[in-house]
């Protein structure tokens, strides 16, 4: 089972909310659901700080498992935050579990 991929939306609006927020996902490479607890991270790159959500308990989302309104992007284009530096972005996962739902018959 792999779970490498993350995709981030910088300025994708699933809710329409009128503050845009950068959405970040963790992409399986199956097409199984799964149950998966894990933190996606954001690495203050000047100050050291971390921001960090937990999804607790999997679902499957059409674009993977995560979080729609991760950070604000109005705080990721604030250069005093530290989290965009020369155009880059740290991003990280910590993945704690990982199981297979079957499917009832």
């Amino acid at each position: 089972m792999e779970l490498r991929k993350l995709r981030l939306y910088p300025e994708r609006n699933f809710k329409a909310q009128s503050v845009p927020h950068v959405s970040l996902f963790l992409i399986p490479e199956f097409n199984r659901k799964v149950y998966v607890t894990h933190k996606l991270l954001m690495i203050d790159q000047v100050h050291g700080k971390i921001f960090e959500e937990t999804l607790k308990y999997g679902f499957h989302h059409k674009v993977g498992y995560g979080f729609v309104e991760f950070v604000s992007l109005v705080d990721v284009k604030n250069l005093s935050k530290g989290y965009l530096v020369n155009d880059a972005i740290v991003v990280e996962v910590e993945i704690d579990y990982v199981s297979v739902v079957k499917e009832l018959s």
